[in-house]
């Protein structure tokens, strides 16, 4: 049975930060795939990914993902902010068990 280790940080209880496992490969992945195949989360989530140095293959690597790439210590252009918040709200908005997981390499400099 994997142990689930991964660095989620809650905002809200709908609104969640997450850094590294992303990017630190294959067995990383597995565990972040663990923790989202919680029954509780009945597929209730959307990962908006920032980090411009890992982008996912939605298909083979999970689900709900949105992959929004920007370049650490950089700003992304104002449109994609807006274009990121309308997405946020309107998801959140669709249901009120949806929650919204905002990840980047550390989980402190763009997704927070």
């Amino acid at each position: 049975q994997l142990l689930v280790q991964i660095d989620v940080c809650s905002f809200t209880p709908r609104i969640f930060v997450m850094g590294s496992p992303f990017s630190e490969g294959i067995d990383s992945l597995r565990h972040v795939q663990a923790y989202f195949s919680n029954p509780n989360l009945q597929g209730h989530y959307k990962i908006f990914n920032f980090a411009a140095e890992h982008q996912f293959n939605i298909e083979h690597d999970l689900d709900h993902v949105e992959n929004i790439p920007f370049n650490a210590n950089n700003p992304c252009a104002l449109e994609v902010i807006i274009q990121f918040c309308a997405r946020f709200d309107a998801y959140l908005l669709q249901h009120p068990k949806n929650a919204v997981y905002l990840h980047c390499r550390t989980g402190k400099g763009r997704s927070c």
